[in-house]
């Protein structure tokens, strides 16, 4: 899944064109210079936690919700730049409108 290409505009239109996709294929980057979860002959390099993500240029990454939390991290560590896109998937119980007797 990947972020429709309206919403990467307005991103590029009030931060700058990032320098990098992150958790990307061929199929689905963003940008031109990307980095793959899985060997990819386009990609720039493979596993993106393996690179400095610091160094003063902006990162772009849509990736697995499951990821958010690394990403932060190595974010922080590494005093990156980066437009992190994820989906916000909110729960709701149904059944608390149930009476129950």
């Amino acid at each position: 899944m990947d972020a429709p290409s309206d919403i990467i505009q307005q991103f590029v239109t009030t931060w700058g064109m990032p320098h990098m996709d992150f958790f990307a294929s061929r199929l689905n980057c963003q940008i031109a210079n990307y980095v793959s979860w899985k060997p990819d002959p386009s990609a720039v390099h493979i596993n993106a936690f393996t690179l400095n993500w610091g160094g003063g240029k902006l990162m772009y990454a849509f990736p697995p919700f499951a990821l958010i939390g690394r990403i932060l991290q190595k974010v922080a560590c590494d005093k990156a730049e980066m437009i992190l896109v994820y989906y916000f998937l909110a729960l709701y119980n149904y059944n608390q409108s149930s009476t129950y007797r």
